[in-house]
């Protein structure tokens, strides 16, 4: 039996590589990326340093694996993520699904400066109460915090630059409490409008008196009871001698025969006001 023998120089070899190598490429399948349209939302929209954003994925049409970039520095492998950013700024946020490259999503998240937020109790304010403020600041680093706080002009306070302060409003109306909180090198600026009411004060009913606290002719008084400033008394305009019908006034106390049904009172003498 006769044998061919070929022989192939290098050149050949190298080119029968080659072929080899076309070929194989060619029959090796090229991986086949999802069709899905990755999104995803947050919130709050205009959160500031410190706050916790709630991230949400929102792709559409599969996925099982998230990768989540937040931009500072923080990742994160679950599907609806919290992330808290500690700086104000902006960071651009990527979410890729299922470790495609090709499938990702990215949106800038503008961070804002921290505001001092500001408490007080009790929550219904009248004039003339007393009422403590609080404010919580972010300060992540627990750095010295000075307060100055500004109440207006119808306001005492035992302490504008004190955490807790407590203010007595003399009027009623709208008022705009501010707090400019310096935490370390950085200012935090906080302002509530507190709604001050007419104080619901007990009044006192009494005689002109004498030096003998001796009751005299004259008229009826009546003074508001306020807690916290005072209010001028003021003649009703009513003579202390006896009243038909309805008001008597002896031996220095006011007596209310017929108050009618607007008028309500009591007969326990500890529950009477003044």
């Amino acid at each position: 039996m006769k044998r061919t023998y070929i022989q192939m120089t290098k050149a050949g070899i190298m080119a029968l590589a080659l072929v080899f190598v076309i070929f194989t490429s060619c029959t090796e399948k090229e991986p086949v990326i999802p069709s899905y349209t990755v999104a995803f939302s947050f919130s709050p929209t205009n959160p500031e340093a410190g706050d916790a954003v709630t991230f949400t994925n929102a792709t559409q049409g599969g996925g099982s694996e998230y990768a989540w970039d937040f931009g500072d520095g923080g990742t994160s492998a679950e599907e609806n993520p919290t992330h808290t950013f500690t700086a104000a700024g902006t960071y651009t946020v990527t979410l890729m699904v299922d470790n495609y490259p090709e499938l990702t999503a990215s949106k800038d998240v503008v961070v804002g400066d921290p505001a001092a937020v500001i408490s007080y109790n009790p929550a219904t304010v009248e004039a003339g109460t007393a009422i403590t403020f609080s404010a919580t600041v972010y300060n992540p680093d627990s750095e010295t915090v000075t307060y100055a706080w500004d109440f207006g002009a119808n306001a005492t306070v035992d302490d504008a630059t004190a955490a807790s302060p407590v203010a007595i409003f003399t009027a009623p109306g709208d008022v705009t409490v501010t707090l400019t909180a310096t935490v370390g090198s950085a200012t935090q600026v906080g302002s509530t409008t507190v709604s001050v009411q007419s104080q619901l004060a007990k009044t006192l009913i009494f005689t002109s008196m004498d030096a003998n606290a001796q009751a005299t002719s004259g008229s009826l008084f009546y003074k508001k009871l306020f807690d916290g400033f005072e209010e001028d008394s003021v003649n009703m305009n009513v003579p202390t001698n006896a009243h038909p019908l309805t008001l008597r006034v002896r031996s220095n106390r006011v007596y209310v025969f017929d108050p009618g049904d607007g008028i309500t009172y009591t007969t326990d003498p500890a529950a009477v006001d003044g």
